[in-house]
């Protein structure tokens, strides 16, 4: 993945650090803004793990089911509406960092008050997630631009 040049990178908000463990009672928005005219979004789900989210309203992978996108992500797409936690408006294409391999805290109820724990893995930065971000938005473009946007492999 090449890095994205900040310079074509804007935030409304953000960068923040991602805090796993952290009392959150609703996902926070970590990271907001724009990169070669589309839209991102990176959330804390909770403290327990982040979430990333392209917008890609105004695009021909608008209204686009995510299991048709062929894109290469961490952990490959796993959503696609129009609306997520922390933003409203747009058309949603997004992934989580919730895989064998990633760290999770979880909040296990149960016994004396309930307990958490910490999943060791790799620790996702604010900054990867939103150079993530662009590597799918240079995707999805780079898509739109040769005109094959979906999957061959997938019959209507």
């Amino acid at each position: 993945m090449k890095p994205c040049s900040r310079s074509e990178m804007v935030f409304e908000t953000g960068p923040s650090p991602m805090e796993y463990g952290a009392r959150l009672n609703r996902p926070k928005l970590l990271a907001l803004g724009s990169y070669r005219g589309l839209g991102f979004a990176v959330q804390n789900m909770s403290g327990m793990f982040p979430c990333a989210y392209v917008d890609v309203s105004g695009t021909s992978f608008e209204s686009c089911p995510y299991h048709r996108l062929d894109v290469e992500v961490h952990g490959g797409l796993s959503y696609s509406g129009n609306e997520i936690a922390t933003v409203t408006g747009g058309w949603w294409l997004g992934w989580d960092y919730v895989h064998v391999g990633d760290l999770i805290f979880c909040k296990v109820v149960g016994g004396k008050g309930g307990c958490a724990k910490l999943f060791n893995g790799v620790q996702c930065t604010t900054e990867k997630i939103v150079e993530d971000c662009a590597s799918v938005i240079d995707q999805l473009l780079k898509k739109e631009k040769t005109g094959k946007p979906e999957r061959a492999d997938l019959e209507e």
